[in-house]
């Protein structure tokens, strides 16, 4: 009876549009924001949410430069991740309801805004870092990371980042926290594809960290990539991080760990797959792993060191990311990070 108590995410009426974001707001929701005294009017000047099973709101914030449309499918990518999965192991009401709590907890705010100037904006750098001091904001994203389906850019195959980066967001603000035997198992599955090929971290990415892992994975289930690049025609997402694959069952054969994930917390496949039309990458025959020489002579050393920390890690996913986490507070405190994979 647990299950039929549980309330899914909403988007109340009120807020079915974005709305501006003012002092003098008539919505609570946004005087609960601006409490916070975070640098936010000036530069973002719209507010929309989604409310948590709890009642608290999970904030979304943008500025001029964000489209309304762009606003709310951002908003609806996190309502799908937040959404029960009738049948999924990880999916229940119950579950998902607990993610979504998690989540809102302490005013959680998804910052969009205009491109950086290294992506040819105007913004030296994104104001969202300058809001962090006040509240627990995350997810950075610009304006041309966010490709809204039915627009050209989506048509003519350019990736939307949105995804990646919302699930980051629920991964690290909720997943992480109310799904200790998920998060146990997301971990297993980046230790196993790192051993066996599958998956081949970047440099810049934290040793032994499964954020990235997770969200390539993702963007493979659900075909989300972008099509003039080089290396997805090739087979491969990322920095030739992750297999594309355009099959569940070509999934399964290379990554079968995360195929459980996929399957067990994430909305149908089917329901969320890009549309063909969209996708202009030639069908995969079958799924290769194999990276060309010349890319492994860069990225085989990073795995290698992967492979060597993991070896000194625990072997239960539990006891391994709970030590992690003590180093890297004991780093972070100590003003030094002796697992950074800079050089």
């Amino acid at each position: 009876m647990e299950e039929m108590a549980a309330i899914s995410v909403r988007v109340s009426a009120e807020f079915e549009e974005p709305v501006p974001l003012m002092e003098g707001s008539p919505f609570p929701e946004v005087q609960q924001l601006l409490k916070r005294k975070a640098p936010l009017l000036g530069f973002y000047d719209r507010y929309t949410c989604l409310h948590a099973p709890c009642g608290r709101a999970i904030h979304i914030v943008a500025n001029p430069e964000i489209s309304d449309a762009q606003v709310l499918h951002v908003r609806w990518v996190l309502q799908q991740l937040l959404t029960a999965v009738p049948g999924a192991r990880w999916g229940t009401q119950t579950q998902k309801a607990a993610v979504a709590d998690a989540v809102s907890q302490g005013d959680k705010v998804i910052f969009l805004q205009g491109d950086l100037v290294e992506d040819g904006g105007i913004h030296e750098k994104q104001h969202a870092k300058k809001c962090e001091d006040y509240v627990d904001g995350d997810c950075g994203l610009t304006s041309s990371q966010i490709v809204v389906p039915g627009t050209a850019a989506y048509s003519q195959g350019k990736k939307d980042t949105t995804w990646e980066e919302v699930l980051h967001f629920v991964h690290g603000h909720g997943v992480m926290k109310a799904l200790p035997d998920l998060q146990a198992k997301i971990d297993e599955a980046c230790k196993q594809a790192v051993l066996h090929g599958a998956y081949y971290p970047l440099r810049e990415h934290s040793v032994c960290s499964n954020e990235e892992y997770l969200a390539m994975a993702m963007e493979s289930w659900y075909g989300i990539h972008d099509c003039k690049d080089d290396r997805t025609q090739q087979g491969f997402l990322g920095g030739w991080e992750y297999p594309r694959c355009d099959s569940p069952e070509q999934l399964a054969a290379v990554d079968p760990l995360m195929f459980e994930i996929l399957q067990g917390f994430f909305p149908p496949r089917t329901s969320l797959l890009r549309a063909p039309a969209a996708c202009q990458c030639m069908p995969l025959d079958a799924v290769n792993v194999a990276r060309p020489p010349s890319v492994l002579e860069r990225i085989e050393p990073v795995r290698q060191r992967w492979i060597q920390k993991y070896a000194s890690l625990p072997d239960d996913a539990t006891a391994r990311m709970e030590l992690l986490a003590n180093k890297s507070s004991e780093g972070s405190s100590s003003g030094s990070d002796s697992d950074s994979t800079s050089s």
